[in-house]
């Protein structure tokens, strides 16, 4: 997962790393987002953006967190399917579901290789279905609310997570 993503390392920034970036370098007590800073996103892009510019403030180095953060989805990938075959396939399938994970998510047509705000949503989305499985609601409602405080979209793992609720049932 992180392999694939190296050669993108320098690619200049697309827009929206730079705004992420711009407002995770100057928020502080002084500047505060939406009242300094005007930006119309969630702060949990902001705040790892935050934790990204702690290692350094080269593209490379934000890039590289995001590698790191993708290769996390990948493992909760492939614990996801393996939750899903039976368990002498897991291991092969398993393997499989992250390697295609990590190669697909890094598309460069769809700018995939960039830490923006999707790549950091399929985490706690992918945690949030893998804890709706295991129908561990509790759980799975908190890792889709991460996933909502990093991107809107995230809130499609609390939609699933009630659809499953509602779906397994028993009454």
């Amino acid at each position: 997962a992180i392999c694939v993503r190296i050669p993108f390392f320098e690619v200049p920034m697309i827009s929206d790393e730079g705004g992420y970036a711009y407002v995770a370098h100057f928020w502080s007590d002084e500047y505060m987002p939406y009242r300094d800073i005007p930006f119309d996103r969630p702060q949990g892009i902001f705040l790892l953006y935050r934790i990204a510019l702690s290692f350094g403030e080269d593209i490379g180095v934000i890039r590289m967190f995001a590698a790191a953060w993708n290769a996390l989805t990948a493992i909760a990938v492939m614990l996801c399917v393996g939750a899903l075959f039976p368990l002498r396939r897991t291991v092969g399938a398993s393997l499989l579901g992250g390697i295609l994970y990590a190669v697909f998510s890094t598309a460069p047509r769809i700018e995939g290789f960039t830490a923006n705000a999707e790549l950091f949503t399929l985490l706690p989305l992918t945690v949030a279905a893998l804890f709706t499985w295991r129908r561990q609601w509790l759980w799975a409602g908190l890792a889709a609310g991460i996933a909502t405080a990093i991107k809107p979209t995230g809130v499609a793992g609390l939609l699933l997570a009630l659809s499953w609720l509602l779906v397994t049932r028993v009454p």
